[in-house]
Order: structure tokens, then C-alpha cells, then sequence
């Protein structure tokens, strides 16, 4: 007979402990012939040992098994699953000594086997041992003093009575019974609790908020929050931060913030790269009516008055820019509440229906040219005296047809151009 290796793969885990379930293991091996070869898909028989107490120790229990080989050489059956030949795998008492398994082979499936080696059992198996336990009883009564065991229910002050505790409030006290009391916090006080080095939460009001406190949650009313990346719930809360959230009526934030809150007329955002709630010099968005727009944005909405930064765009009702590079599109309640765009007009046009003027004027700016709720138009002045003001600059006809029309006391009309010579001629026509 050729000579054969056997690998032992694995020893798996029971199957069970329970009496009425069998009591096996799983095992596992590979078979190769001398040359290293798998051995596939062939009849071969196993002989099984349970020796006690080492390897060269009495058989307590030995079976055989006839198993056909896979593809891949392997070959798997359950060790107490197979034909006993002495012992009973069942009364094996694995927690008196240690156990070793000896393997023998006939790898055709005959009765000629070959050791082919001994291991010692570890853990899994020894498993069965905890089979002892069904013994104990699952009644208290039935336990007494001897091994250990406990006579009562009881735990060790022997008072079964006091096993119950309960929680009882006197104002602000919280108790428990046999136990300690704790004070809670008095409604519309200020409760603060550290997480960390550098973080904390704030409740109630007037809290202030130090620097060292970033990553903060804050709620409440007339909060100081000089602190980063924190989120303030509540109303007039100051939030001098950077990168902060506040959520509420009233409230300020500081630079790179996000506001949500909520002003008489409206819901209202403001989104803010830097600066703070009133002062901007880098683009921002105002979006609602009633605001104290920021500088150098887009401003939406009602009442809007900026007066700092550079390159604003407005829309919306009663909008006054004091800045350059301003664009302003909006309706003004009166000629005393228009749309305008102050400053270097230059760089600046502001167009702007006044609803309540008479006959529904319209005010605007282009570049350095302005038309004002007065009706006075500017060329070249940013204040013209009359309706008609040209400063800095000259008014020329090329067609010499054409020139300035001016009305006599009597309410007649004449034209008024110039001949070769330079003199001046007049035309009676109809009145435009």
C-alpha cells in the first residue's frame, strides 16, 4: 500500500450538549498520497481513539468511519457519529484527565489502518464536560449551604424588603430612597455644563461665552458668545465668533456666520463671509424686509440702507446705497423715500418708480447723470438746481435745423438757431 499523509485541518465546534441532541465534533482532513497528491474521490475508512491522559494512554472510546474523498482530496465526519467499536463516547468524563485523538487510515477503504497521528484535544470538546451542569437546580429553594450555594433569595444585607427604590421630587430636590438627593435647576436660571477643554452647552440667559469655548451649543436670550464653529438658539444673542450659526429674533454674528431669524415683517437670512451683522467689506447676502443690510453684496428687501463697501447690488422697496459701484433696481414710498444710489456715481445707476409722486415719477441715475425725485436731471452733477442742469460740459446740435425752443410770456413758442454769421434766428412755431 502506498504510503499516505493525512492533514488534520480543523477541529470544530460542538453540535451539542444537550442530552437529547448528539453529542459529536466535527472533524476534518485532507488526504495526499507520498508524493503529496490529493487522494480524490475515493472510498476510504477512519478509526477513531479517544486515548486518556497522554498519548500512549488507554483507549476510553473507539470507532470507525467510511468516508469518500472530494474533488479536493478532503474528507469530513463527526467524531461520537461513527460505528463504536468499545467505550461509550456519551460517559466520557473529558473534565477528569486530559484526551488525546488517534487517527488511523486505510486509504482503500478496508480494515487494514495506519496510525496515523495523535492530537491532543483542546478546548471545544472539553465543552461536553459542561454538560454536568443540568444538575443544577433552577429553583432557589432547592439550593442550600453546602458546595457554596445560598439558602434565600436574599442579597447579602439578608433584607429581601429593600430590593425596590423609588424617586420622589420636593421642589427642587430630587431623592432616592436610600440613596442621595440632587438640586435641579430653578426655571429661567443658567445652566452650563463643560464637555471638554474647549467645548460646552449654555442654557438661559446673560450667559457669557469665552473664546476658549469653541464648538459651543448655546440657547437662550442676551448670550455673549465670543467662541468658533458654535450653534446660538434664541433672541438678541451677540455672536462675535467665527463661523457660527444663530437661529432666533435679533440676533448678531461675526465672521463667516450664518443668521435665521425672524423680524415683524418677514423671515429673513443672512449669509456672511466676513465682518460681522452690521459691517461687511467682502460680498454677502441679505435676503428680507425691515434689515440693516451688510456691505460689498446682494441685498433683498425692504428699508435696506448700506453705507459701507463696494459693489453692491440692491432690490427691492425704499433702498439707499452710500457707496460705489452700486446697482440699485427698487419702488420708493414717496420723493422723500426713494431708491437711491449715493456716493461715486460715477459707477453707479439706480432706477426707481416713486408710487407715491405725482404721476408716477421715475428717479434715476446712469454713471455721473442723475435724475432726482425733485425732477431735477443732472449732466455731469451728481446736485442739479434746475430740471435741467449741465455741468462741465457743453449741449451740441450737429443738425442745424434743429435748436432750443423757448416760450414767450404769452405762451408762444419759438425756435431759436444760429445763420452762417453766427447771428441768431428766430422761428415762430407751434408749441411741442
Amino acid at each position: 500500500m502506498k504510503k499516505v499523509i493525512l492533514s488534520i485541518l480543523t477541529f470544530m465546534t460542538l453540535s451539542s450538549v444537550l442530552a437529547q441532541a448528539p453529542e459529536m465534533f466535527n472533524y476534518q482532513s485532507a488526504v495526499r498520497n507520498s508524493s503529496g497528491d490529493i487522494v480524490a474521490n475515493q472510498n476510504v475508512s477512519f478509526r477513531i481513539s479517544i486515548l486518556e491522559g497522554s498519548v500512549g494512554g488507554n483507549s476510553v472510546y473507539v470507532e470507525t468511519h467510511s468516508a469518500t474523498t472530494s474533488d479536493l482530496g478532503l474528507v469530513d465526519f463527526k467524531i461520537g457519529d461513527g460505528i463504536s467499536q468499545s467505550g461509550n463516547f456519551s460517559t466520557i468524563d473529558w473534565g477528569s484527565n486530559a484526551h488525546f485523538v488517534q487517527v488511523e487510515l486505510d486509504v482503500n477503504g478496508g480494515s487494514n489502518y495506519s496510525v496515523m497521528g495523535t492530537s491532543s484535544l483542546v478546548s471545544v470538546p472539553y465543552a461536553l464536560h459542561a454538560k454536568t451542569s443540568e444538575d443544577t437546580p433552577t429553583n432557589v429553594s432547592d439550593l442550600n449551604n453546602d458546595a457554596g450555594f445560598i439558602t434565600s433569595p436574599n442579597d447579602g444585607d439578608f433584607d429581601s424588603s429593600n430590593e425596590i427604590q423609588s424617586l420622589s421630587l420636593v421642589g427642587s430636590d430630587l431623592t432616592i430612597s436610600g440613596g442621595n438627593t440632587i438640586t435641579l435647576p430653578v426655571s429661567g436660571g443658567n445652566e452650563s455644563w463643560i464637555m471638554n477643554s474647549d467645548s460646552a452647552v449654555y442654557l438661559g440667559q446673560t450667559n457669557t461665552i469665552s473664546a476658549n469655548n469653541d464648538f459651543s451649543v448655546v440657547a437662550g436670550e442676551n448670550n455673549t458668545l465670543d467662541a468658533n464653529y458654535s450653534i446660538v438658539s434664541g433672541m438678541q444673542n451677540d455672536v462675535t465668533g467665527f463661523m457660527n450659526m444663530a437661529v432666533g429674533f435679533g440676533d448678531t454674528i461675526g465672521q463667516s456666520g450664518f443668521t435665521l431669524y425672524k423680524y415683524a415683517f418677514g423671515e429673513n437670512v443672512k449669509l456672511l463671509r466676513s465682518g460681522n451683522g452690521t459691517y461687511n467689506s467682502i460680498p454677502s447676502l441679505g435676503v428680507g424686509e425691515n434689515i440693516i443690510t451688510l456691505p460689498g453684496g446682494y441685498m433683498f428687501g425692504q428699508d435696506i440702507t448700506n453705507s459701507v463697501g463696494i459693489y453692491n447690488y440692491g432690490f427691492g422697496r425704499n433702498i439707499e446705497f452710500n457707496t460705489a459701484n452700486a446697482y440699485v433696481i427698487g419702488i420708493g414710498d414717496s420723493p422723500s423715500n426713494p431708491v437711491v444710489a449715493n456716493g461715486n456715481r460715477s459707477f453707479n445707476i439706480a432706477f426707481c418708480p416713486q408710487t407715491g409722486a405725482a404721476n408716477n415719477d421715475i428717479a434715476f441715475y446712469v454713471g455721473a447723470n442723475s435724475s432726482t425725485n425733485t425732477g431735477f436731471v443732472g449732466i455731469g452733477t451728481e446736485s442739479p438746481g434746475s430740471k435741467l442742469t449741465v455741468e462741465n460740459g457743453d449741449i451740441y446740435l450737429p443738425d442745424a435745423t434743429n435748436g432750443v425752443i423757448l416760450t414767450n410770456p404769452n405762451g408762444n413758442c419759438y425756435r431759436v438757431t444760429v445763420d452762417n454769421s453766427g447771428s441768431l434766428i428766430t422761428n415762430s412755431i407751434t408749441c411741442p
